[in-house]
């Protein structure tokens, strides 16, 4: 409970809440003004703050990523939050949030990036953590990404 709080007081001084980034990183990946919104809110996060926002910071980069206009952006974003997004995963490699955005990103990354290092490794972790959560909200915004997703099959879709 006390590492729960501490976490939301740190969210709070940075303006913006993990329910606020559940609801609306699902819905950045096709809303332009969605992204700049989230981007702009998680501006003053650095790789030093708490892992999980930092996770959302490199996912929301990459979506930067997606809604980029040159090249030189697109390659820009995509950089900085595959920086954020692994030093999130390697400060907190046991926080399933963590590990469900960067096997987002990866699911959906172009081949042509060639970030897909870790999608079994990611996949496996929630397989075997998923029941172990007691945060219902986040169990149910992970199972709607899992149900989604194309990476998991009909059978393994069942133990969410």
């Amino acid at each position: 409970m006390k590492s729960f709080l501490i976490l939301l007081y740190s969210i709070s001084l940075i303006g913006i809440d993990i329910l606020e980034l559940r609801e609306k990183y699902p819905k950045a990946s096709t809303d332009t003004e969605l992204t700049n919104d989230l981007y702009n809110k998680l501006a003053a996060v650095s790789i030093a703050d708490e892992a999980k926002i930092v996770a959302y910071k490199g996912a929301v980069l990459t979506l930067m990523a997606k809604h980029a206009k040159t090249i030189k952006e697109k390659k820009m974003f995509f950089q900085e939050g595959v920086q954020f997004l692994e030093a999130a995963v390697k400060t907190a490699p046991n926080d399933i949030e963590t590990r469900y955005l960067r096997l987002s990103v990866q699911e959906h990354a172009p081949k042509i990036v060639k970030y897909n290092n870790n999608i079994e490794k990611d996949k496996s972790f929630l397989l075997e953590n998923y029941g172990t959560s007691k945060d219902d909200e986040l169990k149910t915004y992970i199972k709607s990404y899992v149900m989604d997703s194309s990476l998991f099959t009909d059978n393994e879709k069942l133990s969410f």
